[in-house]
């Protein structure tokens, strides 16, 4: 009966939003909250138990028994449901998140009052939970799709919560289009498996039996299926240049959902991109750097975006874009290191494979932290505006501490828990020896650009002067202090004692790598893990070194002009002796200058691939519309497709 635990998450669930649907006050907030965060902490219990004592739990769940009789091409009667390594592993994320998100959420809702229905967001908040929880242990292609599908509803109705605000409404809307569109991608390449290769057998085990006598058989198709896969599901995953969507979406919900949005609901992707290049087919060189690439692009891209910002959330939400890049970059690096062979070469797989985990969960811990930093500035300042905050630390010092740790994490500053997996994924690259040596180094140059960011975030926010005279301002409740606090906390554990998520994400890695435990040859050290591979020593400070000469080297030999012009920037008043009180869109004037190109770049391929494309797109659609809407035009179009179907079959 202990299998049947897996259901318990569920119900509590389903219970949760059913209940507060009815209430249109605080009671249907605070029951939503109380059911979600005591789910999360059995999803956590029951994800430690698979990774701790490696027993997987599953279920076969038999729907209506009456739908069997029915002559259905697809048993849509049984549902496979399992907690591997891999689905207790990013389920131990959704329950760590939602459980501080779900306490969070039961004073920052109340802001709301009288202006929405916290019922409705009780419904879809609570049911947003369970869907990504089912994501993440269905074991079935057909079922996967359907709560896929309705996750991404459940999120877009919280996108758009503030339903009078335009902006709301026009990211939701973009949201669910784009993410729509990737939907069907991932909808037809699932049929064609299920068609033609499994029979219509539909759980993973079946299918994954398929795709590995797929690439063998038929490679076209096979790349085909991988190339519609990692589409569809990298537009979820806000890869670049399927990013777009995110910057608009995940500020305009509310910050404990923001936190969901980008620590949980972009990382369904990437456990489905595990599941797709490591469960369903083998990994293979060129996929690896395909993967790795537009890893490395969208690091690029989305950091150098975020810097640029003076609105708190939407700076974090390019960060979420960035941090992604990392997570994506690892995994792209595993498969070409695997692809390669031999003893070094695997042991730097590993290490690669288990610093995109270990990033995965770093980047929800410290990422949510932020999100709900940033909530907890809006609850008392009704702002997002870092042009014109400023000076919060000496109201709010929990909440600036909180801060302060969660941008050292992602910033990656020792001993916090995003120097260790950002540590892994330069060691695993780096000394490679191969194109991933320049992907490493890239990295390592945007960790630098998301410090400087944060330097940015939190002196804006709570260290210069403001531009505001704040009264009355307090730290905010205790419940969402003590979500604060919890992921602070957790993002210095997880930096200080690394054996802990190399221990969770080990019997993942023991079944994909010849070389087994990655504990086996990574020497742990508080605040960092130290990697040796046979031909180089990754721990030398050499390589640091290095790198960092390399940066600076090409950075001075293609800005030498530039660096003579540059003057102090005074914000275009005259000069201030505290240059603490620049505005947050002076901060970094010069760096933007420098990179002018790139900027200017930018610009250009989204007014051509984002702007235009839609333009052009509605346009197309309106004169299709008022085609298929002329009775003579279709009539026209029908007699000539007939004469063209008979010229074929005479011919």
């Amino acid at each position: 009966m202990a299998e049947y635990a897996i259901l318990a998450p569920i119900v509590l669930f389903v219970l949760g939003a059913v209940i507060s649907s009815v209430f249109k006050d605080k009671l249907g907030n605070y029951i939503s909250s109380f059911f979600s965060l005591i789910s999360s902490l059995i999803i956590c219990y029951l994800s430690l138990s698979v990774l701790f004592y490696n027993k997987v739990l599953e279920l076969q769940l038999r729907l209506i028994p009456e739908i069997t009789k029915l002559p259905l091409p697809i048993n849509l009667n049984v549902i496979y449901i399992k907690i591997d390594f891999l689905s207790a592993f990013f389920a131990l994320i959704l329950g760590i998140v939602g459980f501080a998100s779900s306490i969070y959420g039961i004073s920052y809702i109340n802001r709301y009052l009288h202006k929405q229905h916290l019922g409705f967001y009780g419904l879809n908040y609570a049911s947003f939970l369970c869907l990504m929880y089912l994501v993440f242990i269905i074991h079935d292609i057909f079922w996967f799709i359907v709560f896929w599908e309705l996750m991404t509803v459940t999120s877009q109705f919280l996108v758009s919560y503030e339903k009078e605000k335009i902006v709301a409404r026009k990211a939701a809307y973009k949201y669910f289009c784009m993410t729509k569109a990737g939907s069907e991608v991932i909808i037809v390449s699932a049929l064609i498996i299920l068609i033609i290769l499994s029979g219509m057998q539909t759980s993973f085990d079946t299918v994954k039996n398929y795709t590995e006598k797929l690439i063998v058989e038929n490679t076209i198709l096979a790349n085909v299926l991988l190339a519609m896969l990692f589409i569809g599901f990298s537009v979820k995953a806000s890869l670049v240049p399927f990013h777009t969507w995110l910057p608009d979406a995940h500020p305009e919900a509310p910050s404990n959902v923001s936190a969901l949005l980008s620590g949980v609901m972009i990382k369904t992707a990437v456990y489905m991109f595990f599941r797709v290049f490591y469960f369903f087919f083998k990994p293979t060189i060129y996929w690896g750097y395909i993967v790795a690439t537009v890893g490395t692009i969208t690091l690029f891209v989305g950091t150098m975006y975020a810097i640029l910002q003076t609105d708190s959330k939407r700076l974090l939400a390019f960060h979420s874009i960035g941090q992604m890049g990392y997570i994506v970059l690892a995994l792209g690096a595993s498969m070409v290191l695997y692809s390669m062979g031999g003893e070094s070469y695997a042991i730097l797989a590993s290490a690669a494979f288990a610093a995109s985990l270990y990033h995965a969960l770093n980047h929800a811990m410290f990422k949510s932290l932020l999100f709900l930093t940033a909530g907890s500035v809006i609850y008392r300042t009704g702002s997002r505006n870092l042009n014109v905050l400023g000076g919060l630390a000496k109201f709010m010092p929990v909440t600036a501490i909180s801060a302060l740790i969660a941008s050292l994490s992602i910033s990656g500053i020792p001993p916090f828990n995003g120097f260790v997996s950002k540590w892994l994924i330069y060691s695993s690259t780096i000394p490679s020896f191969t194109p991933l040596t320049i992907y490493g180094v890239v990295a390592l140059f945007i960790s630098a650009v998301t410090a400087a960011s944060f330097v940015k975030y939190f002196t804006t926010l709570f260290t210069k002067p403001s531009a505001l005279e704040f009264k009355d301002i307090k730290e905010v409740p205790t419940v969402m202090l003590f979500s604060q606090v919890f992921l602070a906390v957790i993002c210095t554990i997880l930096g200080i004692y690394p054996v802990l998520p190399l221990t969770i994400i080990s019997p993942i890695s023991k079944l994909l790598f010849p070389l087994g435990d990655i504990l086996s040859y990574v020497k742990i050290l508080p605040g960092i893990a130290l990697l040796k591979v046979g031909f180089v020593s990754i721990n030398s400070p050499l390589i640091i070194a290095v790198s960092l000469t390399l940066i600076s080297s090409v950075t001075a030999a293609l800005l030498p002009h530039r660096v003579k012009k540059f003057s102090v920037w005074s914000c275009g008043v005259s000069f201030r002796k505290y240059l603490m009180n620049m505005p947050a869109d002076s901060y970094f004037k010069p760096f933007e200058e420098s990179f002018g190109e790139i900027y200017s770049t930018g610009k250009f391929l989204h007014k051509v691939l984002v702007e235009d494309f839609i333009r052009n797109y509605l346009f197309s659609s309106r004169v299709l519309a008022k085609i298929t809407e002329n009775f003579a035009a279709m009539l026209t179009l029908f007699v000539l497709i007939i004469i063209l179907m008979l010229l074929l079959h005479l011919g």
